[in-house]
């Protein structure tokens, strides 16, 4: 490998310079869900299941690996769009676009549905529930990797758009 491929100096395209952040950028939003999954599987082993974190943790562990089904297909259009903006930046960046659109349209669909649980009565006695209620404080803490996952989405969408490109 040649030193100038280890540090790729930025391609200037209309009237921004695009490097490689972008390309890492596009990469680490795509496949945050599956990271968030990844790092908050060893905390739910370490701590004990009758406090208010296990719950929230472990409900959002269960949405996000049944998630995975939404998910995956997002996180195979971020590695996509990575490799084509490679190749073409604008190309790469209109894929990327429609990744970023899907996960903020995912993430606000299971935002809104949690947030609207809590209006409704608890009936937590299903003994064959996978899921429990949330209650008020814990539902801020499940919802609080989707939001994170919603505005990071949108700020690589407006970063790969912004100086009318």
């Amino acid at each position: 490998m040649h030193e100038a491929d280890k540090y790729p100096q930025p391609t200037v395209i209309g009237h921004r310079a695009r490097g490689p952040r972008d390309i890492e950028w596009v990469l680490t939003v795509g496949v945050a869900p599956l990271l968030v999954l990844v790092l908050t599987m060893p905390i739910m082993a370490l701590i004990d299941h009758q406090d208010l974190l296990p719950g929230a943790l472990g409900d959002w562990n269960l949405y996000a690996v049944f998630g995975l089904t939404v998910f995956a297909p997002i996180m195979i259009v971020a590695c996509v769009a990575a490799l084509v903006m490679i190749a073409d930046f604008r190309a790469g960046r209109a894929v990327s676009t429609f990744g970023n659109v899907l996960a903020i349209l995912c993430m606000t669909v299971l935002v809104t549905a949690e947030i609207t649980d809590l209006f409704r009565p608890v009936v937590d006695g299903d003994p064959a529930g996978w899921v429990s209620a949330l209650t008020p404080s814990g539902t801020p803490l499940f919802v609080a990797p989707y939001i994170a996952v919603l505005v990071a989405n949108a700020f690589v969408a407006l970063r790969l758009w912004r100086q009318g490109q």
